[in-house]
């Protein structure tokens, strides 16, 4: 009895301390997988930044190699003439933590606007940062050129789309602050940036095109099984780089979208233009009458 009693103690406490090594080793592994996720935050600039300067090809090679040339002197003489190499090391580092403080996202966000700044940046680091304008605007402005003869009286439906987007940062939750490189927050199905849509009334001719709102607010898209690949919200969740789509959020999600969708109607009408320049002969005869007998004429 005492051999068992000491065989079951001594079961219970491996099966213990074997749970425990469990607990430990799964601890252990999520705060890798955490400190991997902040890590791949930290060094997606960096990635973008290799991935542009590839050298495989010669005309991409010699557009860096004229871009290097043309920087270094300056910083050469930045640093001989305005400021120390220590200066500088330390006014770096003090950017990287203060980079996210709301009054440095403030400033960036204003000197962002700035094309002469997106210019400068685009011509630096070989990319165009310039505004595009959105092809959901474009549907809007564009008119058919069709002749007033030909006139169709079927009208277009289209299903007008923007995608909402957000970022999820540690401590603040899901927000619609991106990075300055990527998509913003509304954008088409392009990853145009795209603003508030109204129906274009345009002016009265005798022949126009113009759209109309059929649904009368924007709604959400979402799935149409429960196995879908959106959550009950419409959101479809993906990791830092927009990639691997997933309907539930982890914490390896780091960005998020759903879409947003109207339907709308190109109507093409017809007005009747009054002609204003038409008067009444009578208006005309009594007018003349009145003229000729406010002013006396002598007839000889």
């Amino acid at each position: 009895m005492a051999f068992l009693f000491v065989k079951k103690r001594r079961e219970l406490k491996h099966e213990h301390n074997k749970a425990y090594v469990q607990n430990d080793l799964d601890i252990v592994i999520n705060q890798a997988e955490f400190f991997r996720e902040r890590l791949s935050i930290l060094m997606a600039p960096i990635n973008e930044i290799i991935t542009f300067l590839n050298w495989s090809s010669p005309q991409l090679s010699v557009t860096i190699l004229i871009r290097l040339l043309f920087i270094s002197p300056f910083w050469i003489i930045i640093l001989h003439f305005f400021i120390s190499p220590r200066q500088m090391i330390f006014f770096i580092i003090t950017m990287i933590f203060i980079w996210h403080a709301p009054w440095v996202k403030v400033m960036r966000i204003i000197l962002w606007r700035s094309r002469l700044v997106r210019a400068i940046a685009g011509y630096i680091v070989g990319i165009n940062f310039m505004p595009r304008e959105s092809k959901i605007m474009q549907g809007f402005s564009k008119r058919k050129s069709q002749n007033e003869t030909d006139i169709s009286d079927k009208s277009v439906k289209y299903a007008f789309v923007l995608w909402e987007n957000q970022r999820k940062w540690i401590g603040f939750g899901w927000t619609c602050s991106m990075f300055p490189h990527e998509r913003t927050p509304w954008t088409d199905e392009d990853g145009y940036t795209t603003i508030r849509i109204d129906p274009e009334t345009g002016r009265q001719e005798k022949y126009r095109t113009y759209w109309e709102w059929i649904d009368e607010s924007w709604s959400i898209e979402h799935s149409l099984n429960d196995s879908g690949d959106k959550d009950s919200d419409g959101w479809i969740y993906t990791d830092n780089l927009w990639k691997k789509e997933s309907s539930k959020d982890d914490f390896r999600k780091y960005t998020r979208r759903r879409k947003w969708i109207r339907n709308a109607e190109l109507f093409e009408v017809i007005h009747e233009i009054k002609d204003n320049t038409k008067i009444d002969d009578n208006v005309i005869n009594n007018g003349i009458a009145t003229c000729l007998k406010d002013n006396d004429f002598d007839i000889k």
